[in-house]
């Protein structure tokens, strides 16, 4: 058995690494920038964990982790001014990554033999836990929003 979410994880993990790309070879994205890529970066290395995950539960684990490297990102990039091209472009990536993955979030996952269903041990409850995702993916939504208004503005 393989995760059922790896091609949307394999989606995600593309459009991060192009933004990886992007934040490593502009020259004008300040160095502060560097610790958005090193989170990009275990965000993409998560997914590809999770593309290769062998059960829906480690699949799982893995989206969360990319997740919450992707909600870190989001944090430092929304610490710069808008303007700088290639800053807009990997909010938006990002967002676009986070939308991806927002499902397979919440998503809950069937054991092995689908007589059950699995939790995943968190240390909010489930109802905190999914308003927090749903606050997050909102959050990213906008970021990416901004991004293109700052684009078309240009």
């Amino acid at each position: 058995m393989t995760y059922s979410g790896a091609n949307t994880a394999q989606q995600a993990r593309e459009i991060l690494s192009g933004t990886l790309n992007t934040l490593q070879s502009e020259p004008d994205i300040p160095d502060e920038v560097l610790a958005v890529a090193a989170q990009v970066a275990q965000a993409v290395g998560a997914l590809f964990q999770a593309q290769r995950a062998k059960d829906e539960t480690s699949g799982k684990e893995q989206v969360l982790k990319a997740l919450d490297f992707l909600r870190q990102t989001l944090a430092l990039l929304q610490q710069f001014e808008p303007g700088n091209q290639g800053l807009d472009r990997a909010t938006a990536s990002v967002a676009q990554a986070m939308g991806l993955l927002y499902p397979l979030s919440i998503q809950e996952v069937a054991s092995p033999r689908g007589d059950a269903t699995v939790k995943l041990a968190t240390e909010e409850p489930a109802d905190d836990a999914a308003a927090r995702a749903r606050a997050e993916a909102e959050a990213a939504e906008r970021a990416r929003l901004e991004a293109e208004a700052a684009e078309r503005a240009r």
